[in-house]
């Protein structure tokens, strides 16, 4: 009795060193490996942006893989991004499993940390990501740990945005009112709107402000509107506007600046007398073309004495000389006037002699 018992207990050694020794036997022989780790997959919970990384494990033994767990470490160039664990589940024997990965960056931590540059909701980068394969096998007897590396590409969340040179213009009581072509190109995995707000300064003085809304998801193909109540001087001089504000996407705000030039619709405006004649000359610098309603008034302490009016087309681009007959009677003031019959532009000036 006792000599089958050791003859049971030599047997069941062997067969258990047997088994380990196959179990090793298919993870020294790559028959249980990390085929491929793939293009992540990328999604947006309202909070998170999801990579989720497909990793293909083949388990060609005869064992199933237990407690899949791994570990990861995303870096660039400069700094580690982010390091976490993940558990993947278990591969049965003789399969091959595509396990998606979860690398899920947590855009208030990323917000937090790259402010005020924020560089990666708007740069590409290229993370070089170190992968640590935890597995068990054979009943949870053998555990086996392995390395991979790879490279992923980092999509940004915004590729890009900008403002046209063109644009469009209402003028009223309260100021010129200004649609400029604005693009804002998102990845599609975002949705939701972005809202822009801000200020127009010129020479470090307000003159305006300026909103936008855009779909995200999309490369956004719209308008900027641009309010200015400070438009004097804009209506003969052209200059260069500085645009400064926040852009605010999925609950964060980022700043923006951007140089815009103002074209002038009655850019360098001058007049003078000359011999009997009233000339005036100014260059329509404004991305649009003019219909122009232009009064000249004679007015001699009060009275009107003579007026003239010309109907002028200026397209843009187009430099505007004109001499008007100045009254045979006394004056001693000059009031000129513009109006423009398709935005509502209306502009004068006054001449004291």
């Amino acid at each position: 009795m006792l000599t089958a018992y050791r003859v049971f207990i030599a047997v069941f050694q062997v067969a258990l060193i047997l088994l380990i020794f196959l179990a090793v036997y298919f993870v020294a022989s790559q028959q249980v490996r990390v085929e491929e780790i793939g293009e992540p997959d990328i999604t947006f919970d309202g909070s998170s942006i999801i990579l989720k990384v497909p990793v293909k494990i083949a388990n060609e033994g005869l064992f199933d893989i237990k407690d899949i767990t791994l570990q990861y470490q995303l870096r660039n160039s400069s700094a580690e991004f982010l390091e976490a664990t993940e558990y993947l589940g278990d591969v049965n024997g003789g399969e091959v499993a595509v396990i998606p990965l979860p690398v899920e960056i947590n855009l208030t931590k990323l917000y937090e940390m790259e402010s005020p540059n924020f560089y990666h909701f708007f740069h590409y980068d290229k993370f070089k990501a170190n992968f640590t394969l935890s597995l068990k096998y054979l009943f949870n007897m053998v555990s086996v740990t392995t390395r991979y590396n790879t490279t992923i590409t980092w999509k940004p969340p915004v590729k890009g945005y900008s403002i046209g040179k063109d644009y469009s213009f209402l003028m009223n009581s309260s100021g010129i009112y200004v649609n400029v072509p604005f693009v804002l190109d998102t990845q599609s995995y975002l949705w939701g709107n972005a809202i822009l707000k801000g200020y127009l300064l010129e020479s470090g003085e307000k003159v305006g402000a300026m909103n936008a809304s855009a779909q995200l998801g999309e490369v956004y193909h719209g308008e900027m509107l641009l309010h200015i109540w400070n438009y004097a001087p804009l209506l003969t001089h052209s200059k260069d506007i500085d645009l400064q504000g926040n852009i605010t996407l999925f609950n964060f705000t980022f700043p923006l600046k951007w140089k815009y030039h103002w074209g002038a619709p009655l850019a360098n405006l001058s007049y003078e007398i000359d011999g009997n004649e009233f000339h005036y000359y100014f260059k329509n610098e404004a991305p649009l073309s003019l219909h122009l309603l232009v009064n000249v008034s004679y007015y001699n302490d009060g009275t009107l004495v003579q007026r003239e009016q010309k109907e002028i087309n200026v397209h843009s681009g187009e430099e505007v000389n004109q001499w008007v007959n100045i009254p045979a009677q006394k004056f001693n003031k000059v009031v000129i006037s513009f109006y423009d019959t398709t935005t509502h532009l209306s502009y004068q000036e006054v001449i004291n002699l």
